[in-house]
């Protein structure tokens, strides 16, 4: 029995080892969603040489000058143009803004290990 599986991005910002193991659950069958884009908001990210490497799209976000908001508008925007209705964080390490969270509100997953409810 097939599924119809949701298109997924990953966003990273080092080695990319949570995005692997994401990759791999996502080879099975049963696995809910397609992982079609991963994004870094580090150019020299490793884990962008992985995704390429496994037949990922990439795109990498560098510092924006005009700010978080302007920075948080084009990440969006690779977003909305791959299609994407799921978000896997895992391991990026940079602070998203609320109105971002709200923008894409029950469509964001942090799979990034903390020691919460401290971080």
């Amino acid at each position: 029995m097939s599924i119809e599986r949701r298109r997924g991005a990953i966003l990273i910002s080092g080695r990319g080892s949570n995005m692997v193991a994401l990759l791999q659950a996502a080879q099975a069958e049963d696995f809910p969603v397609d992982f079609t884009l991963v994004i870094s908001d580090k150019i020299e990210a490793a884990g962008l040489g992985v995704a390429t490497g496994a037949g990922v799209k990439t795109y990498a976000l560098k510092t924006c000058r005009q700010g978080q908001a302007a920075w948080e508008a084009e990440l969006s925007e690779a977003l909305v143009e791959a299609e994407v209705e799921i978000i896997c964080l895992a391991g990026f390490m940079r602070l998203l803004s609320a109105k971002f969270v709200e923008d894409w509100a029950d469509k964001i997953l942090n799979i990034h290990p903390s020691l919460l409810p401290d971080f």
